[in-house]
């Protein structure tokens, strides 16, 4: 892909200014993983599995209700003080947190799933929308692409990093000490990341003359039928619920798994990071693809593909064997179910934050996170309702089922 010499310019321009964005947004990618894998992981080996959907479905609400507000601030308000505000915030739900994993009072860790998911509603739109702002318009997908790996390896790091901190017994012998260190981690890195979102820069861009919205998540549906006159960028938002549903409650169904399979929890937290790793790697994929083909051309087929994967994981598993004699086999496995929902994901999220207006990427990215979440409510009801009284390999393929159908349903009728 070429260039011209003053988008070369502006991209070197935008690179410091994003490095501090992408850093802050990091850490919170590492404390919400870490943070919410614990206590996923706790309520498993407590017996308490169900808590998960009803977990998932507490993180969604704020998408769901709060959108509106996020993007119209984003689109009003420098996207610094936003951030900034955001961060503030997250600490304060991590030390609400630490009390709840420390205690183990379950409404504590709840409040605090519900505000984890408010602050990223807030933390989004000023995030995703300061992008195309950096950036010439051609080199969203590869700033995307950079942003995907290097939160994907925070997210990595922070699920992975808290079944071993779990499994530790660093200050006295029993589960508690692991109960501690999660507690104690969570708000040092909330800390840091305060520090962190300090070095971002004010950028001046154009604000939105549209009134608040003060019907909240009535607006947020409004938007959404506004935006439904762009018959590719309606589809795009699709494509987006659909991931987004997909990918969260399959991963509640990998930590039933593990249990399924006696992994430990740091085992179990090792599945998971194969399927976030995989995300990246297919991000890079999907850069390639992009420079011979339009992006719609190839998600619906990597679509297809994370669907059958799914599907043939009741198949490739044998929950009669030791978990750890197969591990090399479901760790590639869900690798590769990654690697395909990377394709997928991110030519539907540039698209989406290029195509609105300047003025109006606040709103699209933000009806964006309420249709997203309206996906994963969905599917934290679902896994509620009956996941949690199946087992975990065919919830995987009921989810791989519905895959293969959104794949082989939605058509792209444009060229763009």
């Amino acid at each position: 892909m070429r260039f011209s010499l003053e988008e070369i310019e502006q991209i070197k321009h935008g690179r410091s200014r994003f490095m501090a964005m992408a850093a802050t947004y990091c850490f919170g990618v590492y404390n919400d993983q870490f943070y919410k894998q614990a206590a996923a992981l706790i309520a498993v080996s407590t017996g308490q599995k169900e808590l998960q959907g009803l977990a998932l479905i507490l993180l969604s609400l704020p998408f769901v209700i709060f959108s509106a507000y996020a993007g119209w601030f984003a689109d009003r308000l420098p996207k610094r003080d936003i951030v900034v505000f955001a961060k503030l915030f997250e600490l304060l739900a991590m030390i609400v947190g630490a009390y709840g994993i420390v205690t183990l009072n379950w409404y504590c860790i709840m409040a605090m799933v519900f505000m984890m998911g408010l602050q990223s509603t807030i933390f989004s739109p000023a995030l995703n929308g300061s992008i195309p702002e950096l950036y010439p318009e051609k080199y969203v997908m590869q700033a995307n692409s950079y942003l995907k790996l290097v939160t994907t390896v925070a997210l990595l790091l922070g699920m992975s990093l808290a079944g071993v901190a779990l499994d530790a017994h660093w200050f006295f012998s029993s589960e508690k000490s692991g109960y501690f260190l999660v507690g104690i981690v969570a708000v040092a890195v909330a800390v840091i990341g305060v520090i962190a979102s300090l070095g971002t820069v004010r950028i001046d861009t154009p604000k939105t003359t549209k009134r608040f919205p003060i019907e909240g998540p009535w607006s947020s549906v409004l938007d959404m039928f506004q935006f439904k006159k762009d018959d590719m960028l309606f589809k795009a938002l699709l494509c987006s619920m659909f991931l987004y549903g997909v990918s969260s409650t399959v991963i509640i169904a990998i930590n039933d798994l593990g249990e399924m399979l006696s992994l430990s929890k740091t085992q179990t937290s090792y599945l998971i990071a194969a399927l976030m790793l995989g995300i990246p790697l297919g991000a890079i994929i999907a850069n390639k693809l992009s420079e011979k083909y339009c992006w719609h051309k190839y998600i619906l087929k990597a679509a297809f593909v994370m669907g059958m994967l799914l599907i043939s994981s009741g198949i490739i598993i044998d929950p009669t064997q030791n978990g750890s004699e197969q591990m090399n086999v479901i760790i590639l496995l869900f690798l590769l179910i990654g690697a395909a929902g990377g394709i997928f994901l991110i030519p539907v999220t540039s698209f989406i934050q290029t195509r609105p207006a300047a003025h109006e990427k606040g709103r699209a990215i933000a009806t964006q996170n309420f249709i997203d979440f309206i996906g994963v409510i969905i599917g934290g009801a679902l896994y509620y309702l009956i996941g949690a009284k199946i087992s975990a390999l065919s919830f995987l393929m009921i989810f791989g089922v519905i895959a293969v159908a959104f794949s082989l349903i939605i058509k792209f009728n444009g060229d763009e």
